[in-house]
């Protein structure tokens, strides 16, 4: 791969912990970072997992002939990189290692592959969020082997597990709605902070002056013109990068 970006771990972005359960890679797909909540879903610890690339960390299961789960998830961070936008990968089996008995446990999951994009448009790093949802494909998997049953006892219990699974998708429904609420708000903010330091970077160049001086310069023009922060310095940036005529 071409155009490989090796951050410095001390500029690397950070697994947070306020996200969903994530792990972050560089662009050859080597580990930098992974939240508590991804490290305890994998059953591997980050001592095992950090500085390694994530496919050699979690490699296919060799005893799964049709295991496809590595393969997509590389392919989908492959058109991340091509395009810059996330990729979802619904309902993908993807196994992962079992330490203890060296063989593998199966796991499914729903993931999004996200680009890092800094201000100049370059991707500095991915990120892979990952839910696993193994309980409930387990679920229906069950369900629909028993689905032709006419045993009695077989017929309560599909009866008790679809009123349990029915029950539980309001408040499922509500907590992927407030997750998404909040991975918008996020993005909000990092494009916020994308603008303003891109505005900033346009004064220290014009003006010669250092990034809290900058800084000062939009706040007051934010507040001379009764005008959101965000707002003047996109106008900046617009102003500055349009085409001369």
């Amino acid at each position: 791969m071409t155009d490989q970006v090796h951050l410095d771990p001390a500029r690397a972005p950070a697994a947070s912990s306020e996200a969903p359960p994530h792990v972050v890679l560089d662009r050859s797909f080597r580990v930098l970072g992974i939240t508590p909540e991804h490290e305890r879903a994998l059953g591997v610890p980050r001592s095992e997992i950090l500085g390694r690339n994530a496919f050699d960390a979690f490699p296919a299961n060799p005893d799964d002939p049709a295991s496809d789960g590595a393969d997509r998830v590389h392919e989908g961070f492959e058109r991340v990189l091509r395009v810059k936008r996330p990729q979802h990968l619904w309902v993908q089996r993807y196994d992962v290692p079992n330490l203890a008995t060296g063989g593998f446990e199966r796991r499914v999951w729903n993931f999004t592959l996200r680009p890092v994009v800094e201000t100049d448009g370059t991707i500095s790093a991915l990120v892979k969020e990952a839910e696993d949802i193994t309980d409930i494909d387990t679920t229906f998997t069950r369900l629909a082997e028993t689905a032709h049953t006419d045993d009695p006892a077989t017929l309560q219990d599909q009866i008790h597990t679809l009123r349990a699974l029915a029950s539980s998708i309001p408040s499922y429904v509500q907590a992927r709605t407030a997750l998404a609420q909040e991975n918008a708000h996020l993005r909000a903010a990092l494009d916020t902070r994308a603008v303003i330091e891109q505005a900033k970077g346009i004064l220290m160049v014009q003006r010669r002056c250092g990034a809290d001086e900058a800084f000062d310069v939009l706040v007051k023009l934010s507040q001379d013109t009764n005008r959101k922060l965000r707002d003047v310095a996109a106008a900046l940036v617009e102003h500055a990068t349009a085409p001369e005529r």
